[in-house]
């Protein structure tokens, strides 16, 4: 959905699990989304249906699954920045992507990663 507030910018902070499905078989992922939106933002129940559709993709690795996963997203979200953080057993797998002019480092440090 459109953002309601373009002019403004806000950490949106989304987190859910989902079945690890192919050779990731045997697990849940943890999944922790933050984004700054610019265009678009996304409703918690949007990213879980897309969560449940991303399940059924064949990824070799976590790192794949974290590129389709993050590839997705900005290409439907448009987000000024956006982190990602996918965890499943002792594998944990952090990535991140801003737009390239884009720079508010006070507001990220105000993000508490842990």
């Amino acid at each position: 959905m459109a953002n309601p507030s373009p002019g403004r910018e806000r950490i949106t902070i989304l987190s859910g699990e989902l079945p690890a499905l192919g050779p990731l078989t045997g697990g849940i992922i943890h999944v922790d989304l933050r984004y700054i939106a610019d265009r678009d933002v996304i409703a918690a129940a949007a990213l879980a249906a897309y969560f449940a559709a991303a399940a059924q993709a064949h990824c070799e690795t976590l790192e794949a699954y974290a590129d389709m996963v993050l590839n997705d997203l900005n290409n439907e979200l448009v987000p000024r920045w956006i982190w990602l953080r996918l965890r499943c057993g002792g594998h944990q797998v952090i990535q991140q992507d801003q737009q390239p002019t884009w720079d508010n480092t006070k507001l990220l440090e105000t993000i508490d990663f842990s």
